[in-house]
């Protein structure tokens, strides 16, 4: 599968930033990222729908790329039992 130089460069600096998708994150960093991204993809979508510009092509792909690394993202989960 190719990407355009957009998706690599978005999907590197989450990767870099964040790690892979099975690299386990703090719930609370997750939860917020995947609130955010969804909210940036919900105005995203309108935007692109009002002008099929390439400015908003582009947004429109970057926040798709972020919403699906964050609702794929691995969560740590703590636990206060004790393993014996």
């Amino acid at each position: 599968m190719s990407f355009s130089k957009v998706e690599e460069t978005i999907i590197d600096v989450l990767k870099e930033q964040y790690g892979p998708v099975w690299k386990k994150e703090m719930c609370e960093v997750v939860e917020d990222k995947r609130t955010t991204s969804k909210e940036m993809y919900d105005k995203t979508v309108l935007q692109f729908a009002d002008n099929q510009s390439a400015q908003n092509y582009n947004l429109l792909i970057a926040a798709m790329l972020s919403l699906q690394y964050w609702n794929q993202k691995k969560i740590m989960n703590f636990s206060t039992e004790v393993d014996f």
